[in-house]
């Protein structure tokens, strides 16, 4: 059995190896390190980390080595080192990725606070907010800390700080946002805790309280948490978990590991992704939301593969659109909610970007599903959805064009005017 376990596995790893790509030109670069590549629901939006953005230099003669996981623990008696700024590039329609842009408000605050040490970020799949973590000194709670930038009409907004609730003295990063936006899953550093020269942590989340504020987030049970953990991604069905591991059973360093929440509320036993893992430290992926598709960091450069039918998460299906004011067509601030026909739940209650009223949802794919918005000033609108109109992974486009309610004011003023107008043709 062991020998045919085997065989399988060097057939599929095989067969999954060949069907690898590394992205073009501009976005993977000969002389660069780029890593952590996070993917929008729509597929169109696709944010990493270069060290291509230009040189971090230190008057102390002391910079750390930045290596193709990102970052390193070693520090080097050097008067400079290459600095990672977080780019965009978007998907163009002949399917081919455009050149991707310096996302300059985060990559210039970060060259303000002096630190090269900036990494892990992640874009919601809404497109609508990116996270990532940073060591901005006296700005931030403790050594690294995570902060997000907001999509406004003008691009993306400097970044903030989270807030305390999540970060600490000590060292958080690498987050990722669930599809509702409800959920920050991310590391936090074990002290003391290594294995070889790996530092290990923790996975934990923080659940949005319905002010908006964070709550204090609490550390993921076992299986997940059982040995040295990091850099969780959490995917578009909001159950599966893809993570790295340093395992006995893991081929030495941080491999790839599948974790998936059950309906009982637990965390299924982690499976080894064995098609894409090496001898190398394996982390940062982003996984498509039909779930064919992998993108994932290897010798400092981005690749995409297939995933094995097997190892797939649900499939889902992403609809798209804006919420605007049908006469004016300006964008409306509103909360979507979206029901599963089969039982009428409520499956999700999502916000849209008030920059440009556009939401995303991201329901499980071969379902019936309404959508509706009510805003008080307007007449109410839902769509139906059936199944039959999901045919494949592409965004299903639905607008939401609302009409004013007319009040009582505007009714009487339109009177006085009607009336004024009617007594002028009399004379």
């Amino acid at each position: 059995m062991k020998v045919l376990f085997t065989i399988l596995f060097l057939y599929v790893s095989m067969v999954f190896g060949q069907d690898r790509k590394r992205l073009p030109n501009p976005i993977n670069t000969p002389q660069s390190i780029e890593y952590a590549p996070s993917l929008t629901a729509d597929g169109q939006t696709l944010v990493y980390q270069s060290d291509q953005y230009g040189i971090f230099i230190n008057s102390a003669k002391k910079v750390p080595q930045i290596n193709a996981e990102g970052k390193s623990n070693v520090i080097l008696d050097e008067y400079e080192s290459k600095f990672f700024g977080v780019y965009e590039v978007k998907l163009h329609n002949s399917g081919t990725w455009m050149p991707p842009k310096p996302i300059e408000p985060i990559n210039q605050y970060a060259n303000e606070n002096m630190t090269p040490v900036m990494g892990g970020p992640s874009i919601s799949y809404d497109g609508n907010t990116i996270y990532f973590f940073a060591n901005f000194g006296k700005n931030g709670f403790g050594r690294e800390d995570i902060y997000v930038s907001e999509r406004n009409k003008s691009g993306w907004s400097r970044p903030d700080n989270i807030g305390s609730n999540i970060n600490t003295e000590s060292y958080e990063g690498f987050p990722s946002i669930s599809p509702d936006g409800k959920k920050l899953y991310f590391t936090r550093e074990i002290l003391g805790k290594k294995i070889g020269d790996k530092q290990c942590y923790k996975i934990m989340v923080s659940e949005k309280a319905r002010n908006g504020k964070w709550r204090s987030p609490y550390e993921l049970p076992a299986p997940v948490n059982m040995d040295c953990e990091k850099a969780p991604r959490i995917l578009a069905d909001g159950k599966t978990l893809v993570y790295s591991s340093i395992k006995k059973e893991g081929r030495g360093d941080f491999d790839l590991y599948k974790s998936t929440f059950s309906e009982n509320g637990t965390w299924t036993d982690p499976v080894n992704l064995d098609f894409v893992n090496t001898k190398k430290s394996d982390q940062f992926v982003s996984v498509s939301p039909c779930g064919d598709q992998m993108y994932y960091v290897s010798d400092g450069d981005i690749f995409t593969t297939s995933i094995p039918e097997s190892l797939r998460p649900v499939k889902s299906a992403t609809i798209q659109g804006f919420v605007l004011d049908s006469i004016t067509k300006s964008p409306l601030l509103a909360k979507i909610i979206v029901k599963d026909l089969a039982d009428n739940k409520t499956i999700a209650v999502l916000d849209n970007n008030p920059s440009d009223g556009r939401y995303t949802a991201i329901v499980p794919f071969g379902g019936s599903y309404n959508l509706s918005v009510n805003i008080p000033e307007y007449f109410n609108r839902d769509f139906e959805i059936p199944s039959d109109q999901m045919l494949d992974c592409k965004p299903l486009p639905k607008d939401f064009l609302l009409n004013k309610i007319p009040t009582n004011k505007e009714e009487i003023v339109q009177a006085a005017l009607n009336s004024d107008m009617n007594f002028q043709e009399t004379q």
